[in-house]
């Protein structure tokens, strides 16, 4: 398990591989231009290095790309990758000075805001790449000390339901190595990001 924190934006990132591959087909990432946060996770199909391969070539398109709104973007990657083995993906744009988010996701990497008021986003079915189905744009504002956080399906769901508050109110290093020591699965690649507003 690889623990990528930047303290100066309170992220933080873990991801861990399917038990027994050395690469991960899960890529959390952010990029920051002044007042603009884009937070995403990718799960490509799979796992072990065609996933990651997928997974890093979907990173290298965002990174020349990652400007557009979230819809925008996903529908680009869709064609950008059209016939691969397809992905899971959101996306969460933050206006960091305004405090509005914006949220877009396909297939079942999940997100959510935990703070003073907790919310589940949601993922529309499908793959991108493959069968992608329109995405629903939700927008939210955040307060001090929300978290924004990203889980692929490594992740157990319930997590949103059984973990404790108290320790999702710790620092984002602490509240992604939590999350992925409690409800982590060996049988998939396992990731998840943490963004503390």
């Amino acid at each position: 398990m690889v623990v990528d924190s930047h303290k100066e934006l309170k992220i933080s990132m873990v991801n861990t591989p399917f038990k027994g591959e050395l690469k991960s087909g899960d890529l959390p990432f952010y990029y920051r231009e002044g007042n603009h946060l884009l937070l995403g996770l990718i799960d490509a199909l799979g796992h072990g290095k065609e996933a990651n391969r997928l997974s890093v070539e979907i990173k290298a398109y965002l990174d020349e790309h990652w400007h557009c709104n979230c819809n925008q973007l996903l529908y680009d990657l869709n064609d950008a990758i059209a016939n691969s083995i397809g992905a899971a993906i959101s996306l969460a744009h933050i206006n960091l000075s305004s405090a509005d988010i914006e949220f877009a996701g396909v297939g079942n990497v999940k997100g959510y805001i935990i703070g003073e008021k907790n919310n589940s986003f949601v993922s529309k079915d499908g793959v991108v790449g493959q069968n992608m189905r329109s995405p629903l744009v939700q927008k939210k504002k955040l307060v001090k000390r929300d978290k924004v956080i990203f889980c692929s399906d490594g992740i157990q769901e319930r997590f949103y339901v059984l973990a404790d508050r108290q320790k999702l109110a710790l620092s984002p290093e602490q509240v992604t190595r939590y999350i992925q020591n409690e409800f982590g699965k060996d049988h998939d690649d396992a990731s998840c990001m943490v963004f503390e507003y």
